[in-house]
C-alpha cells in the first residue's frame, strides 16, 4: 500500500529535524508531503534534505488550505491509499496503529484522541459536538488517517476554513458523507494556547457551517 503524510508547516525547523527520521523507522517507505507556508526559517531545506516533498506555493495558503491541498495531492496526484494527516509536533509512534486500523477495521477515517490534555480546545469541541453533531472525543484533533474511500466520497471543494478550524470542517463533511468514522487514543501531543485571532476563525467556520447544516436539513426532508 502507497502510505502518505502530510505535515502543514511554518518554522518547524527544529521538529522537522526530529520527526522525520522517526516517521522513515516508523514507516518504510511512506512519502512525506511537507505542505510548508512560507516559512521564514529552515524548514524547506530540512523537509528536502529528508527526501520529503515539498510543493511550491505563490501565495499563503495558511493552516487550513495547506492541509487541504496536501490531503488532495497525495490521493490525487501520488495515488495514495491511506494518508495520515499530523502536525510536527505529533508522536510518530502511533502511525502503524493508525495505518493498521484502516486496513483491519474497514474504517474510512480515523481521528486522534489526546489522551491526559486538559487543554485541547475544550470550547471548540464543545461548540462541535453541541451545534454540528460531531459527538467525537475530539473532533478538533489534527492527527488522522484518511482512506482512499474517504477521500473519493468527500467533495474537498467545500472545505473553505484556513486556520486550525479546518480539523473540524473536515470531520462535518466525513459525517455528511456517511464514512465509517473510528478513533484512537495517543499520548505525546503539544498543547498551544490559542490566539484571539483564531478563536475569531474557529467560531466563523462553525457559523457557516451551522448555516450548511439548517440548509441541508430543509431541502432534504
Amino acid at each position: 500500500m502507497k502510505i502518505g503524510i502530510v505535515i502543514p508547516t511554518y518554522n518547524e525547523e527544529k521538529n522537522l529535524q526530529s520527526i522525520l527520521p522517526k516517521i522513515k523507522m516508523e514507516i518504510h517507505g511512506a512519502q512525506v508531503f511537507i505542505m510548508d507556508d512560507r516559512s521564514k526559517d529552515g524548514t524547506i531545506r530540512i523537509a528536502k534534505q529528508h527526501g520529503a516533498i515539498v510543493p511550491y506555493t505563490k501565495k499563503t495558503l495558511y493552516y487550513g488550505q495547506s492541509l487541504i491541498k496536501g490531503i488532495t495531492k497525495a490521493f490525487y496526484e501520488y495515488n495514495c491509499d491511506i494518508v495520515i494527516q499530523m502536525d510536527a509536533d505529533h508522536p510518530t509512534t502511533i502511525l502503524r496503529e493508525l495505518i493498521d486500523l484502516i486496513k483491519t477495521n474497514n474504517a474510512d477515517l480515523i481521528i486522534g484522541t489526546e489522551v491526559g490534555s486538559r487543554s485541547t480546545r475544550g470550547f471548540a469541541c464543545w461548540l462541535a459536538k453541541k451545534f454540528l453533531g460531531l459527538n467525537y472525543t475530539h473532533p478538533t484533533c489534527g492527527l488522522r488517517a484518511w482512506s482512499k474511500n474517504a477521500f473519493n466520497r468527500v467533495d474537498w471543494r467545500k472545505m473553505k476554513a484556513t486556520g486550525f478550524s479546518i480539523q473540524i470542517e473536515t470531520l462535518f463533511w466525513a459525517q455528511k458523507s456517511e464514512l465509517v468514522i473510528k478513533e484512537k487514543e495517543f499520548t505525546g501531543g503539544s498543547h498551544k494556547k490559542l490566539p484571539v485571532y483564531r478563536i475569531i476563525e474557529w467560531l466563523a467556520t462553525l457559523g457557516r457551517l451551522m448555516l450548511r447544516r439548517t440548509l441541508l436539513s430543509i431541502f432534504l426532508y
